[in-house]
């Protein structure tokens, strides 16, 4: 299976994951998926590791809220 295959695939088993991801993408264009599983559908793809509480950025919900972007994908 080639890489857009998998892409293809993975969009179908886990499509709330890929909204969030179109959505953070649209912002944030060079954003890494390092693991992700859809809570609907109980497909997990990547490797869960352990991250540092005190190293994550954490934007506020009233932050995230004020990004808006265009269906291009741009910032308003």
């Amino acid at each position: 299976m080639n890489t857009e295959e998998q892409r293809k695939r993975n969009r179908e088993l886990m499509p709330n994951v890929a909204k969030m991801m179109d959505e953070w993408r649209a912002v944030f264009p060079d954003l890494k998926l390092i693991w992700a599983k859809d809570l609907e559908t109980g497909h997990e793809v990547g490797k869960k590791s352990y991250v540092d509480p005190n190293r994550l950025v954490k934007p506020s919900v009233e932050t995230v809220a004020k990004v808006q972007t265009t269906k291009s994908g741009r910032r308003r």
